[in-house]
């Protein structure tokens, strides 16, 4: 007596070990939000592209080194042969070696340089690297978006998929209630087997379309457990209820200049303008002179400039200024400058394409606004007709004045419109974020 006992308080064990470690396994609900900022802060596209806004603002700051003077030393040590023919001259106070031999001789200089004037060349290409830096913080914006409405789309899309599950259970559930009623009726002879067979159809095509369900939400689950990085994708739930969506006027006079004033990307291609431009104007200094100053002090055995050269070091010093012009730039330099101007140009057509295409992307997302909205109604009435056909079908069914085959009917009818309604409400609040994006108010 006492073994089968004590197996029953080993199951039991089991059973409440198993139920703690399923607890422990299960992951809060994932909110919309939640999974924006997750995909966010782990995207590798984002961290690729910060990157790149250090290394822009790494070359700004070596761009305004150049500012900065040159300074350096040379030193060196040479060991000569003695195979040197000294050459003697005499004057009246004596003879004179001009070329003594001098078998060890080092020479050493530290020198100090500044640009003082190239055309304003050093100012250009700093001033375009200070754009390139605020071209890639407004890059990481227009990821930012994309990427948020990327990670909003995939929630919606499981969302969907999970809702249209449990319509699909729900109504799996009422067929098979209205089976056993039926059955019950054939058992007392009222109905013919046939109408039994019917429902028994109807329940092996909602078992198909409930697999057809979880594999979608498998495949959304593993989506959107990438972009969020989430750890394990077989259990990620969402809330039962999605976020009400942002409230935006759908005003084209009113979005219309905020999407062109807000737009990070006609903001990037507005300070490309500014860059092709300067680029214009460096190609132009290739024209003019390079002016600069500096200074050096030598250290050297001999001191090439003492006569007779002697075999000691000897300090010396020099200071000047330098102009240098290539003369040679005043007709090479033509076919650069052309470039840089064709490429300004070029880059003005596009910014005003792209203003075209923010237009014509507004006014696509205002039209698909209206349409969810449009198909939103009448996806809630087309619930109501369904509901109230599929009630009085199971009446008259269950009064005999009706087949089965016509509640089955109904019921596939209010099947589709619950299933149109919970795609019709994601789609509108997916329109709404995508009036977000494309005016870039807010993530």
């Amino acid at each position: 007596m006492k073994q089968p006992f004590f197996m029953y308080k080993t199951w039991v064990a089991l059973a409440w070990v198993a139920a703690a470690g399923t607890a422990a396994n299960a992951q809060p609900p994932l909110g919309l939000q939640e999974a924006v900022d997750r995909a966010l802060a782990q995207s590798h596209v984002l961290r690729a592209d910060s990157l790149s806004a250090q290394i822009a603002a790494a070359r700004l700051q070596q761009q305004r080194q150049g500012r900065l003077p040159q300074a350096g030393v040379q030193a060196s040590f040479f060991r000569l042969s003695d195979n040197i023919t000294p050459f003697r001259v005499a004057f009246p106070t004596g003879e004179v070696v001009l070329n003594p031999q001098i078998l060890n001789q080092s020479f050493n200089q530290a020198y100090v340089r500044q640009l003082l004037w190239a055309g304003g060349a050093q100012r250009l290409a700093e001033q375009q690297a200070s754009l390139q830096t605020a071209v890639q913080q407004l890059l990481i914006s227009t990821r930012q978006q994309d990427l948020a409405y990327s990670t909003k789309a995939s929630w919606y899309r499981l969302y969907v998929a999970t809702q249209s599950r449990a319509i699909l259970l729900a109504n799996t559930e009422a067929l098979q209630a209205q089976r056993r009623v039926l059955q019950q009726a054939v058992n007392n002879g009222v109905l013919l087997p046939v109408d039994v067979l019917k429902i028994d159809l109807e329940l092996a095509g909602l078992r198909q379309m409930l697999s057809d369900a979880d594999n979608a939400m498998a495949l959304q689950r593993y989506e959107l457990a990438l972009l969020t990085g989430a750890a394990d994708h077989t259990n990620l739930q969402l809330p039962a209820e999605a976020p009400p969506p942002p409230a935006i006027s759908a005003a084209l006079e009113v979005l219309l200049p905020q999407a062109l004033r807000q737009r990070a990307d006609l903001q990037s291609m507005t300070l490309a303008n500014q860059q092709a431009a300067l680029a214009s104007k460096q190609a132009k200094a290739a024209y003019l002179p390079v002016v600069s100053v500096g200074a050096a002090y030598n250290y050297d055995r001999p001191n090439q400039r003492l006569f007779p050269n002697e075999a000691r070091f000897t300090g010396t010093w020099q200071a000047g200024i330098q102009l240098q012009w290539r003369l040679t730039d005043l007709y090479q330099n033509k076919p650069r400058v052309q470039e840089a101007r064709l490429a300004e140009r070029r880059q003005q057509a596009q910014w005003q394409q792209a203003q075209q295409g923010v237009q014509l992307e507004l006014y696509a997302a205002i039209t698909e606004l209206k349409r969810a909205d449009e198909a939103l109604q009448l996806s809630q009435q087309q619930v109501l007709i369904a509901e109230e056909n599929e009630r009085l079908e199971r009446q008259r069914l269950q009064a005999g004045t009706r087949s089965s085959a016509d509640y089955v009917l109904a019921s596939a009818q209010l099947l589709q419109a619950r299933i149109g309604r919970v795609v019709a409400k994601a789609n509108l609040d997916l329109a709404y974020h995508l009036l977000q994006k494309v005016t870039h108010t807010t993530r």
